[in-house]
Order: C-alpha cells, then structure tokens, then sequence
C-alpha cells in the first residue's frame, strides 16, 4: 500500500512539475519582451519615457515614421523613414531628431547633426541608439542629445 501511495505521490508531482515547464515557457516569452523605454541624456539631464508615454505613428504627409517620448516638459521626436536594421545620419528628407522643452522647439536647424542606429527589429518592435545636436532656429541656442537608447518599441 505504501508503495502505490509513493508511486501515486512521484507521478502526481511528474504531472505537476510538467505543466509547470510548460507554462514556464510562456513567462519566459513574456520576459524577453519588455516594455517600451526610451533614455537619454538632454543637457547631461536624464531622460526617461516608459510605454503610457511613448507613441508612434506613421505620418502618411511625409512618408515617415513619427516616434514620440514625453517627460515632463519635454517631448522628444524621431522620425523614421524605414524602420530596418542599419546606422542612419539625421537629414530632412529621411532621419530627424527634435525636441519640444518648455514649449520652444529644437531641431536640426540649417545642418542637422546626429545619428540613429537602429540594431534590432523583431516580432513588430525595434530597438536602437540615437544621439544628436539640436537648435532652436531663432534663438540658436543648441541642446545636446546623447545616450539615447530605444528599446522595444512596437511600430
């Protein structure tokens, strides 16, 4: 009797540890794919955009991609023409960075200077660095982008 309750007991537990395995397998999906971020360095300040913050839409006027991030004050805009694999230098007609802080707009100016990197794109998300030198076009007053880090992005 003992041993068929020890044997009842180990396949009981088999059965148990297995469907665990296999619901491990989908936690494990769900990990490799976390939320949306955006990071950088605005002025040496950081710069921090979770999902409920971030947004992207594909603006049909200028056949390219608009990636937006808000914090606080601040609502920073990449704009994306592809979104695949590959190093990108910011110009007007393809790549571009801007920055709205306190309501006054910082862009390329008259010689956009920057790049995005995009290095991962995957199941609908991508994920990247980006840096530039943005200016305000009537003040020419310039703010540094650096460190910036796309992750997981859905487009």
């Amino acid at each position: 009797m003992k041993t068929k309750i020890i044997c009842l007991y180990l396949l009981s537990s088999l059965f148990i540890f297995q469907c665990k395995k296999e619901d491990k397998k989908d936690d494990n999906f769900i990990n490799a794919t976390p939320t949306a971020v955006i990071t950088a360095k605005i002025d040496g300040h950081d710069f921090q955009a979770l999902s409920s913050a971030i947004s992207m839409v594909y603006d049909t006027l200028n056949n390219r991609y608009k990636l937006t991030a808000n914090q606080h004050n601040e609502r920073l805009t990449i704009e994306l023409s592809s979104i695949q694999t590959g190093q990108f230098p910011i110009d007007f007609d393809h790549y571009l960075i801007s920055l709205e802080k306190d309501s006054v707009i910082y862009d390329g100016g008259n010689s956009p200077q920057g790049v995005i990197e995009i290095t991962s794109v995957q199941s609908g998300k991508f994920s990247g660095t980006f840096s530039a030198t943005v200016k305000n076009l009537f003040s020419g007053a310039e703010i540094q982008i650096t460190e910036g880090v796309i992750t997981t992005v859905p487009y």
